[in-house]
């Protein structure tokens, strides 16, 4: 079977490597492990619309939306580890680059412009920065994630 050229879409697809052990200052293992996976590779496939469902429950959102991918390249490794990147140029975060972090708490308000203050608590961490598109299916308004994963413990500022 062979598909419409006009039909194919890039889909990038990085292999599962394994876990790989976390290591401290010292070089001892944590206990932790960090999912490895291989360079992104480009696959031509065809993508369908976004289908699903969303609905409320009594502790949050459910949206499960799926998409069906569909290739005719018979040697195509893809399997249920695969990390994929659809509709998207792959994108890792920020390379394991730790920055500083404050969070304030209480603040002032004038004129609709508010002000952090501090003065219910400071707090500083160093850590890493993830932002990420969410939703995008049909009909659905996209919004945008962003974590901070601290690498230090979060301490009080005196300052």
């Amino acid at each position: 079977m062979k598909l419409m050229k006009r039909n194919l879409k890039p889909v990038y697809y990085c292999l599962y490597k394994g876990r790989e052990p976390l290591l401290d200052d010292d070089g001892n293992e944590t206990g932790e492990y960090q999912v490895g996976y291989e360079s992104p590779v480009e696959l031509q496939c065809s993508v369908s619309p976004a289908t699903g469902y969303a609905q409320v429950n009594m502790f949050g959102n459910l949206e499960s939306y799926d998409k069906v991918l569909i290739t005719d390249d018979t040697n195509c490794p893809i399997d249920e580890n695969t990390l994929l990147f659809v509709d998207k140029e792959p994108e890792f975060g920020n390379d394991g680059k730790n920055e500083e972090y404050a969070v304030w708490f209480g603040g002032t308000e004038t004129a609709s412009s508010p002000t952090p203050t501090g003065s219910e608590g400071k707090f500083k961490f160093a850590g890493e920065l993830s932002v990420y598109v969410t939703g995008g299916g049909v009909n659905e308004v996209r919004g945008m994630a962003i974590t901070i994963a601290p690498s230090t413990p979060i301490t009080e500022d005196e300052e």
